[in-house]
């Protein structure tokens, strides 16, 4: 991965939502732009900006790095929005869960229980969308030409569209093999949830100025960073269409951050949200809950969840055993996720950089 340092050390500002003490917090960032150095041996100029959170049990830091584009000269700052992408999921996730809390909704209950409209879900129920073991293709059949657009491969991906092509593929799959299978359709169909209440995803986050939204206005599209793809060039972000509550958030790092902050410690316990089970052998093996790719580190699991908009534009990595995470986002288009790992290692210590 490659970050130009010239950028990145001199136009660097500091943001902090919460903190345990100046000499932490500095002490962070100097590991930071260490990190930085290691990562970027070719230099490249198309990198403009980052945004990094880090969590270290109850302390949250926020650190902006960077401009808002290669030629806009604006520091990234709290304000600045970026497209989370799949990271969407964690926010409709939490809701969900809270809703098991409260008993609004059952968590093995069939998705027909609350969408009866169809009739067409089979025996999917709400846990099985979370895991992504519903066995729900990654295209459904017949719907590649609304595809041919590659610069917007969704825009013509209504809800109306979406729908059809599910019952359709649903009426032919009444005995469903469910399997794990990453598929848009699995949070597609657990978004028609909260369809008419979408402020219900975002509300619980929008404090201490904290900005979200699945449709930024054209003002808040001010606050939006100029996107780039990995050969540099100037990208533009993705219209998600009738995925809009699946993949179409738009959020600043505060937001990101309260979302992951959260995910540790308010759901830290939740099987739902994080589960390892262990098998004959006593050897642990992971659940696949809420989408998230798990990897086994030194020290316990590390759960993580990419965002992007045709780039990379963040990524949120947890580690429940240390209560520990980091948020990275950003606009070059480079993978985030050797550096964001990096600190991740950096913050308990003994994890060594491969």
């Amino acid at each position: 991965m490659h970050f130009p340092v010239r950028n990145i050390l001199i136009f660097a500002g500091i943001f902090i939502f919460q903190t345990s003490g100046y000499a932490q917090r500095a002490k962070i960032l100097k590991e930071i732009n260490r990190i930085i150095r290691y990562e970027s041996d070719d230099l490249s100029d198309t990198h403009s900006g980052l945004g990094i959170a880090v969590i270290d049990k109850d302390s949250l830091f926020q650190y902006f790095i960077g401009m808002m584009g290669q030629q806009d000269t604006r520091l990234m700052d709290s304000s600045t929005l970026f497209p989370a992408g799949g990271v969407t999921h964690l926010v409709t996730d939490l809701q969900l869960i809270r809703e098991f809390r409260k008993g609004t909704l059952h968590q093995d209950s069939l998705l027909g229980k609350y969408l009866p409209a169809s009739g067409y879900y089979g025996n999917i129920t709400l846990r099985d969308l979370m895991a992504h073991r519903s066995g729900l293709p990654v295209i459904l059949p017949g719907m590649s030409h609304l595809r041919s657009n590659s610069l917007q491969p969704y825009a013509a991906l209504t809800r109306d569209s979406i729908c059809k092509y599910l019952n359709r593929w649903f009426e032919s799959h009444q005995s469903l093999q469910k399997s794990y299978q990453h598929s848009q359709y699995n949070y597609f169909l657990l978004s028609l949830l909260f369809e008419n209440k979408p402020d219900e995803l975002v509300a619980p986050y929008l404090t201490h100025g904290n900005k979200a939204s699945f449709k930024p206005s054209t003002t808040d599209l001010t606050h939006v960073p100029q996107l780039y793809n990995i050969d540099g060039l100037r990208s533009v972000p993705l219209d998600y269409a009738g995925f809009s509550y699946t993949m179409g958030l738009y959020a600043n790092l505060g937001f990101l951050s309260a979302v992951a902050f959260d995910c540790l410690h308010q759901f830290k316990d939740d099987p739902v949200l994080f589960g390892i089970n262990k098998n004959k052998q006593g050897e642990e093996t992971y659940i696949s809950t809420a989408g998230f790719r798990i990897n086994k580190e030194k020290k316990s699991w590390v759960y993580m969840m990419t965002g992007n908009s045709k780039i990379s534009t963040c990524i949120v990595l947890l580690c429940p055993a240390t209560q520990t995470g980091v948020v990275v986002t950003g606009n070059s288009g480079f993978s985030l996720h050797l550096f964001a790992m990096d600190i991740l290692r950096m913050i308990n210590f003994d994890w060594k950089r491969k």
